[in-house]
């Protein structure tokens, strides 16, 4: 009985060494664009993304996402879209 218990507590233990080995986590700091990746009985590595990058990043894990453009919707006003453009080009251009 006693080296039926033992084997139990052995295997259980040694599941539980793989299975924390196998973690993962991802942090992304949003003031550095910085991701910083650890990996369980291994290194940690640091990329740097632009904003431009960690935004197709989103749109790449969110392919499904709905938005509605405030040019058009609920009702399109003819040169409204052109006007809003011009607005914001700078801002554009600078991301």
């Amino acid at each position: 009985m006693e080296r039926k218990f033992l084997t139990i507590i052995t295997i259980a233990t040694l599941a539980a060494v793989l299975l924390t080995s196998c973690q993962k986590t991802t942090t992304t700091t949003a003031a550095t664009n910085t991701t910083l990746t650890t990996t369980a009985a291994t290194t940690t590595t640091a990329t740097t993304y632009t904003i431009s990058a960690l935004k197709y990043q989103l749109l790449a894990a969110y392919p499904d996402y709905f938005w509605c453009d405030p040019d058009l919707y609920p009702v399109a006003q003819p040169g409204v879209e052109q006007q809003n453009a011009i607005a914001q080009f700078a801002t554009i251009m600078a991301n």
